[in-house]
């Protein structure tokens, strides 16, 4: 049925059969569809739903917020789960509570209010031990929020957990399973078994399956790919990764943090700034789970660059942030000694915050240590970019020099200078470090 087809249907059938269509774009790979199906829907003569019943209204709105979910529309979700309660509470039934806590939990937590989420999950919680109930496909958006709650707080025990029930749920829905591979590679990364988690999500992304699985899934994998590569201290593959990748509207997803993450790893720290302005200037419409990241980071660029009063003022904001959230992988990827150095500061200025100080600094240490690039590649020359890539194809001096229309000794010349910068002695050792760079996968 396309949405056409509804428009003479009586209210309450209307309301009935756009909520089945919505969930059933949203659980089949359709989360933009579905959310712009459920924006016209909501928006559509809401005064006449005063007269129909609460179980009816409860559905739709639930599956409105888990629709807005699946497309990283976080507050929007969470206005919907809110309604979703109102009319579950309404209706007396104990189900649709259930559904409501676990989209106030998935879609909070998406916002990264992760206070608010946990007690989302305490009541759904509740209600599962109180009925003896299994999980279900009505629990999925709870399995949402009480990952990236697990993720929030490190929790690699919870991790494992929650990645069983994504499986055995659903064993061959593949969004549930991508997602039960995002928790184990969460896992894997919190170990400091990066490769490992890498396995984990490329079982995902390059499965038949991928173009079915919801794309907030799909873009929180590529995400933490991404931070996965840079844990592994390879910050110029991760750029690779992310090359062409947009951020959601709100950024419920922000690849500007990823990216912001791999420049930092680089030492480009001007790249940090640039990368994230766009992030700053969205204002309080930055999602607030991605900003205290970006915000650490911007910190730290502008230490490195002397511009003490900005890292001062971003590592305050964003101290807070951590503070109310309990969360503590915006530090992941980030230099210990670095933070030590603004919360030294931090804790020189500000004495009646010292009890949170020490707090934090407990917190930063139990975040996995990440691996210096093992080799941080120079800036090249157009020229040399070019010849670099045609070493190693095997050709020769002569041969470069034929396809660049230029002399054998000018192509010398180039190459002694990219030898020179890579401190290479050899075409195979310039080719090596630039290998381990991952400068050929953006130079093909």
């Amino acid at each position: 049925m396309k949405p056409a087809h509804i428009a003479a249907l009586p209210h309450n059938e209307r309301r009935l059969t756009s909520a089945a269509m919505i969930l059933a774009r949203t659980r089949h790979g359709l989360a933009a569809e579905a959310a712009g199906f459920a924006e016209a829907e909501a928006g559509w003569q809401p005064e006449r739903d005063a007269n129909l019943p609460a179980t009816t209204l409860a559905l739709f709105s639930a599956n409105v917020s888990e629709a807005y979910a699946t497309v990283g529309f976080a507050r929007h979700g969470t206005h919907a789960a809110r309604r979703t309660h109102e009319y579950a509470v309404e209706a007396g039934s104990d189900p649709l509570l259930y559904r409501a806590y676990g989209l106030l939990a998935g879609n909070r937590a998406l916002a990264g209010e992760f206070v608010l989420a946990e007690e989302a999950i305490d009541h759904a919680t509740a209600l599962e031990e109180a009925h003896g109930w299994q999980q279900s496909p009505a629990a999925y958006m709870l399995l949402v929020g009480q990952v990236l709650l697990a993720s929030a707080r490190m929790d690699s025990v919870a991790l494992a957990r929650h990645a069983r029930d994504l499986r055995e749920t659903l064993p061959g829905e593949p969004t549930w399973q991508a997602h039960a591979a995002l928790a184990d590679a969460v896992r894997y990364g919190l170990l400091g078994r990066h490769s490992d988690g890498i396995a984990a999500l490329v079982s995902v992304t390059h499965g038949a399956d991928q173009h079915v699985v919801a794309p907030l899934i799909r873009n929180m994998i590529l995400s933490y790919h991404s931070t996965l590569l840079i844990g592994r201290g390879e910050p110029q593959r991760a750029l690779t990764l992310l090359e062409g990748r947009e951020s959601s509207v709100e950024h419920t997803l922000c690849f500007d943090l990823q990216r912001a993450s791999a420049h930092l790893q680089l030492g480009d720290d001007r790249k940090v700034l640039t990368t994230t302005d766009g992030c700053i200037r969205l204002g309080p419409r930055h999602n607030l789970r991605t900003l205290t990241p970006i915000l650490l980071r911007r910190a730290l660029a502008n230490e490195r660059l002397g511009h003490h009063t900005a890292a001062d003022i971003s590592f305050s904001d964003a101290f807070h942030l951590l503070h109310r959230s309990g969360a503590a992988t915006p530090l992941l990827t980030l230099p210990r000694a670095e933070i030590d150095v603004l919360l030294d500061r931090l804790h020189a200025n500000r004495p009646d915050l010292h009890g949170t100080i020490d707090e934090l600094r407990q917190r930063v240490l139990t975040v996995p240590s990440t691996a210096p690039p093992s080799f941080v590649p120079p800036l090249l020359t157009e020229r040399e970019v070019l010849i670099a890539r045609r070493l190693r194809e095997g050709a020769t001096l002569s041969e470069i020099a034929t396809a660049l229309y230029v002399t054998r000794n000018t192509v010398k010349t180039h190459t002694a200078s990219l030898y020179r910068k890579l401190g290479a002695c050899s075409r195979d050792e310039a080719i090596a470090l630039l290998e381990r760079t991952g400068f050929y996968d953006n130079h093909t």
